[in-house]
């Protein structure tokens, strides 16, 4: 019976045995031929479950880092982790039009909308629990002229979260 915590192991199974590298062993503990170096070893990379639910991977051959073996089955790193954990895949956010904004954050968009429409560079600095960890002392920094960046005191520098972020900005539309 397949649980959460299995599911990054599927997730690698699955995108293994779809581009043709052979996932074979028992599916808590499996080896393949390594994507990274795309070597014809059947037992080269070796893939495990961790103590929290993520899945481990390693080439014995190449030791490549794990990004790279996982952006080759086009997968991110978040799939390596079970759902609920701090460093899954987060689910893409939602765009927002400046219609479903109320109060402060309405005005502050209407604001900035109307600096671009006037061509006029603008900066703002905004403090939040952290978008990608969910811990408090997070900021998030964009500009008219750069996109938006999140420091975490934590360490978190979210590359998925900020372009998803720059879309949702970029896809907002002046409320008439």
């Amino acid at each position: 019976m397949s649980t959460l915590w299995d599911a990054p192991l599927h997730r690698l199974w699955d995108a293994l045995e779809r581009r043709g590298y052979q996932p074979h062993g028992p599916q808590h503990n499996f080896r393949a031929r390594c994507p990274a170096h795309d070597g014809d070893n059947a037992d080269a990379l070796h893939v495990s479950a961790g103590p929290d639910g993520r899945a481990l991977v390693w080439c014995f051959r190449c030791e490549a880092p794990a990004v790279r073996i996982v952006e080759r089955l086009g997968l991110t790193v978040g799939d390596l982790f079970p759902a609920g954990h701090r460093k899954a895949r987060r689910p893409p956010i939602k765009s927002a039009q400046r219609s479903d904004l109320t109060g402060n954050a309405r005005t502050v968009a209407n604001v900035l909308g109307a600096l671009d429409a006037l061509t006029r560079p603008w900066a703002a600095m905004v403090g939040c629990d952290c978008p990608y960890c969910g811990e408090p002392g997070a900021w998030l920094r964009t500009s008219s002229e750069a996109a938006p960046h999140v420091d975490c005191p934590h360490g978190c520098n979210s590359s998925e979260f900020t372009q998803a972020l720059a879309g949702r900005l970029a896809g907002t539309e002046s409320v008439a």
